[in-house]
């Protein structure tokens, strides 16, 4: 789901404020922010990447100038990681169908409320942007 921010909703998204973190439900991103719109996401590249309340990933796109929430619906419950996660650029570079040498993690956030860990990746070759 890609949404429009206004610069104090975001603001307040990154900063944790209670106001906005009390009685969050499952469709965060239209209590929160102006004009959803659902679809996907057309990344040009994928940046910083952090996680508001209710599951909303806040994501930076870079050559685009812009910033995309998306509303993950990821609230739980906590999962703790199991066991540590080897080479995890061999993983993601798998996961695109390339060499490890061909992709760029720009970034990586944890879901405090799921445990669940998002990154970032750009792929070299293509330019392609994804979030994992």
């Amino acid at each position: 789901m890609k949404v429009t921010v206004s610069l104090l909703t975001l603001m307040l998204l990154l900063t944790g404020d209670p106001l906005l973190q009390a009685g969050v439900t499952k469709d965060a991103a239209s209590k929160y922010l102006k004009d959803v719109q659902k679809g996907n996401p057309d990344f040009k590249s994928v940046g910083k990447i952090t996680f508001g309340p209710g599951g909303l990933l806040v994501v930076a796109d870079p050559a685009k100038a812009t910033i995309t929430v998306i509303d993950t619906h990821d609230v739980g419950p906590l999962k703790k990681l199991e066991q540590k996660v080897p080479k995890v650029d061999v993983a993601v570079a798998s996961s695109l169908g390339v060499e490890p040498s061909q992709i760029d993690i720009a970034d990586m956030a944890v879901n405090s409320q799921s445990g669940n860990v998002y990154l970032s990746v750009n792929r070299k070759t293509d330019g392609q942007a994804a979030i994992l």
